[in-house]
C-alpha cells in the first residue's frame, strides 16, 4: 500500500521505520521542509495522485491553505485522515470521526509500537485487510530518564538513589534540571540531551533530566511544566536544583493549542518560587552544523519562537548547542550536539550555580563602565542614556558592603570619577601615553604574552587570523605606522580601578589609532568586520580567568561589546560577543526605554538585563527668545485689527526672531506678503515645544522618585492617553463643557488642570473633584470617571514604589531568577513598564502592528500620497524607508503599517488580537499604484528576523 503523509519531522524517523516493519511504501515529508522549499508543495500535489491513503498532521503554517485545496480534490476517491491538535482541522478528513480519533492518539502517544499498530489498524479499517493490532497505548507522559541509565523514574528520590550508584564514587557539588521534550525520549532522540549530561558529570554536577509533553491538555492528564517542576524539583517549597534548564520552546505554563503569551505568567510564577536561573539554549532547527556555521546570520527565522517568544518566561544564555542532522531527508533527521557549544554552556551555567554556593564575602564583581571613543577626550566615561552611572556603580558598591562583601566603596559618583581619572584607568593612548596610565596607578595588571597567548590560541584559528591582520601578532604590533594598542614593553595594560572584591574599568576601546587618530578613525565601531585588538580580548580574558569575577555588570546603555563582529544570534567560539564575556555570568544595567539594543546584548553577550527606570519627565517650556517670541506672537494677535501699523512693526521684530532660531527649519520664503499665513505655523511649532515632555535630570539606580518629582513622573504617564475616561480626556470633557473653549485654548487650560490635579492628588491626597470643582463644576455622573482614574493613578504610584532595581541586582549576584516584564517607553502610557528592576523582553512580534497602528500608519500613508500629489501631480514611484526596530518596539509597527498599506497589503487579526495574516488589497479598491521601497536598520535585522520572513510574502522587496 502507498502512503502519503506530511508530519512533524520528529514523528518521521519512526514512521518510516514502523512502515517498513509493516511492507507500507511510505512517501513522507515534513513542514519543515515545505517551510524552507514552498516548491515541495507541487511534488506533493504529484504524490497524491499516486497515493492509497493519505495521513495528514495538520499546523497553524501558512502553507496548509494551499495544501488543503489539493486534498479537496482528491479526497473523493482517495482515503483522507488528518489530525492535528486542534480537532476543528480534523473535519478534513474523508474517514470516519472515530477513525481519526484513534489515529491521533497513535500519533500522539509516539512509540514504534504505537506507530505499528497505527498503520495496522489502517490497513484493517480502510484496505479490509486482515491485520492483528493492538489500540493506542499510553506511554508515560513525563519522568526522569537520563540516557546512559535506559530507565524511567517516577520519583525523584528514586532517580538520585539510583543516580548516585551510577556515578559512582565521584563528588557532585551541585544539580541542575533538564526539562527536554517527549518526543525525544520517545524516539530515542537524544544525543544533544546526552551530550550536555555528560558535560554536567564530567564538572562534578550532577543532572536531573525530566522528559515532558509541554502543553498541557485536560483530557490526557499530563503534568504540564509547572507541575513537572513540583513533582520533580520542590521539595517543602525548596527547589532541589541550582539551575534549570529548559529545551523546549514552549512556556512552562502552555496549555494545549497555540504557543500563546498569556501561558507565560504562570511559568514566571514558580520560577519566582523557585529563585534559581532559567536557562533555554537553542538548536538549529533549518541548518545542520556546517550550514549554521557558515551563515553570518547564525539562527536565521526560527529567532522568532525559539528565542524571541521563550524571553517573555525570563530564560536566559540563549546559546546554540545544537543542530538538525540529516536536514535534507527528514527520515533520517535527528538532532545532534555541537560539543564545544555544549561545554561552553555548561561552563557558564556552572557560574551560574557557583553564585548559589558562595558566602558574599568570597565574591567578586566587575563593573564595566562605557566610554564613547574619540569623543571630547575623557568627558564621556561612564556614559549612558538617562543614567547616572557613577553614581549608580558607587550607590551599588556600597549596598554591596553592606551585604557583606569584602569593598572598601568610593563615597560617591563623584569621587569614583576622580579616581579612574587621578589614576587615569582608562584604555586611552590618544590624549594620555601608557607609561603616565602606569605612573598615576591606573593599571591593574600587566599581562605579558605567556599569559594571553593561552587565552589567544584557544580561539578559531580563523579568528586568530583576523586579529593579528589588524593589529599584528600578539600582544599587539606597529601595523601602517599605528602603534599596537594598549601595550607597555611587550605586556598588555588592564585598567581599571581596585575597590577590593569590586573592580571598576572603562570599557576597553573598540579600535585606535593612538596620537595618530584623526578623529574618524572610530567608524570601526560600526565595521561588522573588524576585530577588537588584542588589549580588549585581553581584558575580558584577564577578568574571567585572572581575576577570576563572579559576575560582570555593564552599567547603562549602551556598550559596545554586544555590538562586536560575530553572527546575529546563536554565536558561535568565533563570535566576538561570545570570546570577550567567556565564562562570566553578565548582568546589565539597561534603561527600560530601549528593547531593540537591550534585545541585542542578550541574544549577543547572554546579558541578563535589569532595566532601570526612564528619567522624570516635565513639561519643556519656554524660555529666553522662544518665550520672548511667544509673546510677540500674542502681542500680534491683539493689534493686527486695531493697530495695523504696530502690528507691522511687531511682524518685523517676530521675522528676526524665527529666523535666529529657526523655528521653520530653513524656510526661507518668509516676508510680509505671507507673514500671516506663518503665523499660525509658529504658533504650532512654539506649541510643540512648549507642550513636549523632555526628560529632567538623570536617573540613579534605586533612587525612586519622590514628591514633585514623582507626581512630574506620574503625569507624564497618564497624560499619553487622551480617551474620554482617562484624566486628560475626563479633564478636557469637564474643562470643555464649563468654559465653551475649544482648539488651541481648550488643549493648553486642559494640560494644566489635569496637570496640577494629578499633583494634588499624588502629592497631597486631593481628590480630582476637590482640586477640579476649584475653578470647575462638577456632576454627580462624573463622579465614577474620577474615581476610576484615581485608581489608576494609585496602581500606578504602588508599581513605582515596587521598583527595587538594586534588590533584582544582587539578587542576580546570589544565582537567582530575575524576573521578566515588558519594555517601551513608560511615557507612552505603557505603565505595564513598571515596576522596574525586571529582564525585559521586547514585545509580542505576533501582535504587529495593532489595529490601532495600522489606522494610524494608513493616515500617515495618505497624507504623504496626497502631499507629493499636490506638489508634483502624479503619484510617486517609489519611497524610501529606513525601518528602525523603534517603530516596532515603540510605535506598535506604525511604521510597519505605513508601509503595507504603501504597498496594497493589510494586516488581519484573531479575535485575541494577535495577527493573522496579510491580505492584498485589490488595485480596483486601492485606486493607485503600490509603492514602498524599504531598507531595515541593522537592529531591526537582528531582532525582528521574522518579519522579514513573514512579510516577504507580501512585499516581495527584500
Amino acid at each position: 500500500m502507498k502512503i502519503l503523509t506530511v508530519m512533524w519531522s520528529s514523528y518521521l524517523s519512526l514512521m518510516k521505520e514502523a512502515a517498513n516493519a509493516m511492507d507500507i511504501d511510505l512517501v513522507a515529508y515534513s513542514n519543515k521542509q515545505i517551510n524552507t522549499n514552498y516548491e515541495l508543495i507541487d511534488r506533493i500535489k504529484a504524490e497524491m495522485a499516486r497515493a492509497e491513503l493519505i495521513i495528514l498532521y495538520r499546523t497553524n503554517d501558512a502553507f496548509w491553505e494551499e495544501l488543503e485545496a489539493a486534498v479537496r480534490e482528491v479526497k473523493g476517491r482517495i482515503p483522507v485522515v488528518v489530525v492535528g491538535s486542534d480537532p476543528s482541522y480534523w473535519a478534513l478528513s474523508t474517514v470516519s470521526p472515530e477513525i481519526v480519533a484513534t489515529v491521533y492518539r497513535y500519533i500522539l502517544f509516539n512509540g514504534k509500537d504505537n506507530l505499528v499498530n497505527m498503520f495496522g489498524y489502517l490497513l484493517h479499517h480502510i484496505s479490509d485487510q486482515s491485520v492483528v493490532f493492538d489500540q493506542p497505548q499510553e506511554i508515560p507522559w513525563q519522568g526522569i530518564f537520563q540516557p546512559e541509565m535506559g530507565e524511567v523514574f517516577n520519583s525523584t528520590e528514586e532517580y538520585l538513589a539510583a543516580y548516585q550508584r551510577f556515578l559512582g564514587p565521584r563528588e557532585i557539588h551541585s544539580y541542575v534540571g533538564l526539562l527536554y521534550s517527549r518526543s525525544n525520549w520517545v524516539t530515542g532522540n537524544v544525543g544533544i540531551e546526552k551530550a550536555l549530561v555528560a558535560s554536567f558529570e564530567s564538572r562534578n554536577v550532577g543532572v536531573i533530566p525530566i522528559f515532558l509533553y509541554s502543553l498541557k491538555d485536560a483530557n490526557l492528564e499530563n503534568l504540564g511544566g509547572v507541575e513537572v517542576i513540583e513533582k520533580f524539583l520542590l521539595r517543602g517549597g525548596r527547589p532541589l536544583v541550582d539551575g534549570l534548564i529548559k529545551l523546549s520552546i514552549f512556556f512552562l505554563g502552555s496549555l494545549k493549542g497555540a504557543m500563546r503569551e498569556s501561558d507565560s505568567p504562570s511559568g514566571v510564577s514558580m520560577m519566582k518560587r523557585l529563585n534559581v536561573p532559567l536557562f533555554c539554549p537553542v538548536i538549529s532547527y533549518y541548518k545542520d552544523k556546517e550550514q549554521w556555521l557558515q551563515d553570518p546570520q547564525g539562527l536565521g527565522s526560527q529567532v522568532a519562537w525559539s528565542v524571541a517568544m521563550p524571553e517573555l518566561e525570563g530564560v536566559i544564555e540563549p546559546m546554540i548547542i545544537g543542530a538538525t542532522k540529516g536536514i535534507t531527508n527528514p527520515e533520517e533527521e535527528c538532532y545532534e550536539a555541537i560539543p564545544d557549544r555544549v561545554d561552553r554552556l555548561a561552563e557558564r551555567i556552572i557560574r551560574w550555580v557557583s553564585l548559589r554556593k558562595k558566602t558574599n564575602r568570597d565574591k567578586k564583581v566587575a563593573f564595566i563602565l562605557h566610554n564613547n571613543p574619540c569623543a571630547s577626550v575623557e568627558a564621556t566615561v561612564g556614559a549612558g542614556a538617562h543614567l547616572d552611572t557613577l553614581e549608580t556603580v558607587a550607590d551599588m558598591i556600597k549596598r554591596m558592603k553592606d551585604e557583606g562583601y569584602q569593598i572598601d566603596p568610593p563615597e560617591d559618583g563623584r569621587a569614583l570619577i576622580n579616581d579612574i581619572m587621578n589614576k587615569k584607568a582608562i584604555s586611552e593612548f590618544r590624549w594620555t601615553t601608557v607609561g603616565e596610565i602606569l605612573d598615576k596607578g591606573g593599571v591593574l595588571d600587566l599581562v605579558e604574552n605567556e599569559r594571553y597567548l593561552p587565552w589567544f590560541n584557544a580561539l578559531p584559528e580563523k579568528t586568530r587570523k583576523r586579529m593579528s591582520e589588524a593589529w599584528g601578532n600578539p600582544p599587539g604590533e606597529e601595523k601602517n605606522g599605528i602603534p599596537a594598542a594598549m601595550v607597555h614593553e611587550g605586556q598588555i595594560v588592564i585598567t581599571g580601578v581596585n575597590y577590593g572584591h569590586a573592580v571598576v574599568c572603562v570599557q576597553p576601546k573598540r579600535g585606535c589609532a593612538g596620537a595618530r587618530c584623526d578623529g574618524q578613525v572610530c567608524k570601526i565601531l560600526h565595521d561588522p568586520d573588524v576585530p577588537p585588538p588584542h588589549q580588549y580580548v585581553a581584558t575580558y580574558k584577564w577578568l574571567s580567568k585572572e581575576y577570576g569575577v563572579d559576575a560582570i555588570v555593564h552599567v547603562g546603555t549602551h556598550g559596545n561589546l554586544e555590538f562586536l563582529p560575530g553572527k546575529s544570534t546563536g554565536l558561535s567560539s568565533g563570535c566576538f560577543p561570545d570570546i570577550g564575556i567567556d565564562t562570566m555570568p553578565h548582568l546589565y544595567i539597561y534603561n527600560a526605554d530601549n528593547p531593540p539594543e537591550g534585545i541585542i546584548a542578550k541574544r549577543r553577550s547572554n546579558a541578563v538585563l535589569v532595566d532601570h527606570m526612564q528619567t522624570v519627565m516635565v513639561k519643556g517650556e519656554l524660555y529666553g527668545d522662544l518665550d520672548q517670541t511667544e509673546r510677540l506672537l500674542e502681542e500680534y494677535a491683539r493689534y493686527k485689527d486695531v493697530e495695523p501699523g504696530k502690528a507691522h512693526t511687531i511682524s518685523h521684530m517676530i521675522m528676526e526672531k524665527v529666523k535666529e532660531l529657526n523655528l521653520l527649519d530653513g524656510d526661507t520664503e518668509f516676508s510680509h506678503e505671507n507673514f500671516s499665513d506663518k503665523v499660525r505655523d509658529i504658533h504650532d511649532k512654539l506649541s510643540l515645544l512648549k507642550d513636549t515632555y523632555i526628560p529632567k535630570g538623570m536617573h540613579i539606580f534605586g533612587r525612586r522618585p519622590e514628591g514633585e518629582a514623582l507626581a512630574s513622573f506620574i503625569y507624564a504617564i497618564v497624560r499619553f492617553d487622551s480617551t474620554p475616561d482617562s484624566l486628560r480626556g475626563f479633564v478636557s470633557t469637564v474643562v470643555g463643557r464649563e468654559t465653551g473653549l475649544a482648539g488651541d485654548q481648550l488643549r493648553e487650560q486642559v494640560e494644566d488642570a489635569a496637570r496640577d490635579a494629578c499633583r494634588d492628588y499624588v502629592l497631597q491626597g486631593r481628590s480630582l473633584a476637590q482640586s477640579l470643582g476649584v475653578n470647575f463644576g462638577i456632576l454627580p455622573d462624573d463622579l465614577a470617571g474620577m474615581e476610576a482614574i484615581q485608581q489608576q493613578i494609585d496602581n500606578l504610584v504602588q508599581a513605582v514604589a515596587l521598583s527595587d532595581e538594586p534588590a533584582a541586582l544582587l539578587n542576580g549576584f546570589n544565582g537567582g531568577y530575575i524576573e521578566s516584564g515588558p519594555s517601551g517607553l513608560i511615557t507612552r502610557g505603557r505603565a505595564d513598564v513598571l515596576p522596574t528592576g525586571r529582564n525585559f523582553y521586547p514585545l509580542d512580534p505576533q501582535r504587529i502592528p495593532t489595529p490601532t497602528a495600522w489606522e494610524i500608519g494608513k493616515s500617515l500613508a495618505e497624507k504623504t500620497l496626497d502631499k507629493f500629489l499636490e506638489e508634483e501631480g502624479r503619484y510617486p514611484e517609489n519611497i524610501a524607508f529606513y525601518w528602525m526596530c523603534t517603530d516596532i518596539m515603540w510605535s506598535d509597527g506604525e511604521g510597519l503599517a505605513q508601509m503595507m498599506y504603501l504597498m496594497g497589503a493589510k494586516p488581519t487579526w484573531q479575535s485575541n488580537g494577535r495577527r493573522k495574516g496579510y491580505e492584498i488589497i485589490p488595485l480596483t479598491e486601492l485606486n493607485r499604484p503600490r509603492i514602498i521601497s524599504p531598507r531595515p536598520s541593522t537592529c531591526w535585522t537582528i531582532s525582528f528576523t521574522m518579519f522579514r520572513n513573514s512579510t516577504s510574502r507580501w512585499n516581495g522587496i527584500w
